[in-house]
């Protein structure tokens, strides 16, 4: 099969370019959650564990695992390690993840052309790249999308334009009706429901931290939530 396509990566650079191109007047303002002096003084603790989470650890799980075993694993390499624990309780398969960590600084090094010319906040670019996207916008990005594919791959046949057009769903559905913030918690946060995902901004420090109760497609959304942002908590906590 001749689909050479990387959608994801593709899908981020999309939404990124969104970001850059879009008129000042237009910029998202923020709504902050409330932060004490002290949750100001952890989030900038976190710094030192941007990109390794080492504190991701038996230990920490322990808390949600309780006495049940956990396997934890670390993943990735370079700029992208991530962790992975999982453990069963009352016979429901547990998953818990930090899928990365950083800081603004990083973020702007990485996406110049996001943060170019532009005093956006990191509460800014959260809401922004983290956002339920209109049908308009789901048509618009579709036909980027499209056109971005046709031009790396200019003869498909059928089954292929078939495995093409389901990835590429699938990856604009999940951003659709699928983000609900998170009140209370850091200065900012948001929930997709379709990826299981929780994005949080802590002062200058921002993670990704995935987790589901049950078995895919079977799983218990509610206590999923309460997974991820109870685990939050505690990574916010961690330097109090």
């Amino acid at each position: 099969m001749k689909i050479k396509y990387n959608f994801p990566i593709f899908l981020s650079m999309l939404f990124f370019t969104q970001i850059s191109c879009e008129k000042p007047e237009n910029k998202v303002k923020s709504k902050v959650n409330p932060t004490t002096k002290q949750e100001t003084a952890a989030c900038k603790c976190l710094e030192k564990y941007d990109t390794d989470p080492t504190f991701f650890n038996e230990e920490f799980v322990s808390e949600f695992a309780e006495t049940n075993p956990a396997k934890v694993e670390k993943n990735g390499k370079g700029n992208y390690i991530y962790y992975t624990a999982s453990w069963e309780k009352d016979s429901q398969p547990y998953f818990l993840s930090i899928e990365s960590l950083t800081h603004l600084d990083n973020l702007k090094k990485q996406y110049e052309y996001v943060f170019k010319n532009k005093n956006l906040t990191l509460v800014e670019y959260v809401q922004k790249t983290y956002a339920n996207k209109t049908d308009e916008e789901i048509d618009k990005n579709k036909a980027l999308l499209n056109e971005q594919y046709e031009k790396q791959n200019p003869e498909l046949d059928e089954n292929e334009e078939k495995v093409k057009n389901e990835m590429q769903d699938t990856f604009l559905d999940m951003e659709k009706n699928a983000y609900t913030e998170i009140q209370d918690l850091g200065d900012y946060a948001v929930y997709n429901s379709k990826t299981n995902d929780l994005y949080v901004v802590c002062g200058n420090v921002f993670f990704q931290i995935r987790g589901q109760v049950g078995p895919w497609g079977k799983n218990d959304r509610q206590k999923g939530v309460e997974l991820v942002v109870n685990a939050s908590r505690k990574i916010i906590n961690l330097c109090l």
